[in-house]
């Protein structure tokens, strides 16, 4: 009754969020439904804490993923060669990890401006 279409489920987790971003991307319950699309501010080898992405690469590459990180943490670059077709990466000159860039103007609108293009259908 709200108007929530569920086969165009969206998630965005940042940092640490991107691991449970990811472990519903790929083990969530047959009876929710699927994600087409997860935004992941600052990932880094705890995303994969409980699930490897190669192990599921087939799985991910049914969905649109975008990657942001400042330049100063590079765990998102591993994806670059070979970039899975759906998958944006940007990386932020001067950026700061997780949901920290929402606190500089330009660096937020320039966030915000990559997710709504991203998320727009």
């Amino acid at each position: 009754s709200c108007g929530v279409d569920l086969t165009r489920l969206f998630l965005v987790g940042a940092s640490n969020g991107t691991t449970s971003a990811l472990d519903y991307a790929v083990a969530h319950d047959e009876e929710l439904p699927d994600v087409t699309r997860m935004v992941w501010p600052s990932p880094g080898t705890y995303t994969e804490t409980q699930h490897a992405i190669d192990d599921h690469l087939m799985q991910l590459a049914s969905m649109r993923i975008l990657l942001i990180h400042p330049e100063s943490e590079d765990y998102a670059e591993r994806f670059l060669d070979p970039q899975p077709a759906g998958w944006d990466i940007l990386a932020l000159e001067g950026g700061a990890h997780g949901t920290r860039n929402f606190d500089d103007g330009a660096l937020e609108a320039q966030q915000l401006g990559a997710i709504v293009e991203f998320l727009t259908p």
